[in-house]
């Protein structure tokens, strides 16, 4: 593992108990976006098991949380915690050398849901519909009210996220 994400997981045991899982499911998540796991990736999982002191029965249960939920307890965090996990996120992304669309989109969307300059109006929500036909290259927005903060994200190059 890299010395990087090994200072990253020692600042997390701080975290409480749904916090901890929240921050494993998105890792599991962002490791399972592009469907090749790699090696190096699986290393990461168990260090960041080992850092975060998560048990088997822990692990089983994060299953039930959806990305949603996830990121709802990573944006209750402090700014500090917060923007460290989002650090941590962006380096397991690239602990393979190989960060694919579906990666690089996972983790945009986390990290404007939790960044604190963008998760007043950036929020994931959660499908629970597994038979909803959908492209796996789309983010679908919704908008309560007009917001012109995303729309200078959104309306420039998509691309550029």
């Amino acid at each position: 593992m890299t010395p990087c994400i090994h200072f990253i997981m020692r600042n997390l045991s701080s975290l409480t108990p749904l916090q901890k899982r929240s921050v494993f499911k998105i890792a599991v998540d962002l490791i399972k976006a592009d469907n090749r796991i790699h090696c190096k990736e699986i290393s990461v999982l168990d260090s960041l098991q080992e850092e975060l002191f998560l048990s088997q029965d822990e692990l089983d249960m994060i299953h039930y949380i959806t990305v949603a939920d996830a990121v709802q307890a990573l944006r209750d965090m402090e700014v500090e915690k917060a923007n460290e996990v989002l650090e941590l996120f962006t380096s397991i992304m690239k602990v393979d050398s190989d960060i694919s669309f579906k990666e690089n989109l996972l983790l945009t969307a986390v990290i404007m849901s939790c960044s604190k300059s963008s998760k007043d109006w950036a929020h994931i929500i959660t499908s629970t519909k597994t038979e909803v036909k959908v492209c796996d290259h789309q983010i679908v927005f919704l908008e309560k009210e007009h917001s012109p903060e995303t729309h200078k994200i959104l309306d420039d190059k998509y691309d550029n996220l």
